[in-house]
């Protein structure tokens, strides 16, 4: 799997939390989140998070 996809999965799975409220949604959003964490060898999940959360604003400012 690459970048793009994993955060592609994950705003898919914050949309859905926010819709349904259920614990499977969170738990894939952490998973893909781990599995972004290694690909882009972060130390932490934090530091993952964050990225993400800068991919997505460069996103949004295009």
């Amino acid at each position: 799997m690459n970048e793009q996809f994993l955060i592609d999965q994950m705003i898919i799975h914050v949309g859905l939390y926010k819709k349904h409220k259920d614990t499977e949604n969170a738990m894939g959003f952490y998973r893909k989140l781990e599995e972004l964490q290694k690909l882009k060898n972060f130390k932490t999940q934090d530091d993952a998070l964050d990225y993400v959360i800068e991919k997505m604003k460069e996103a949004k400012a295009a």
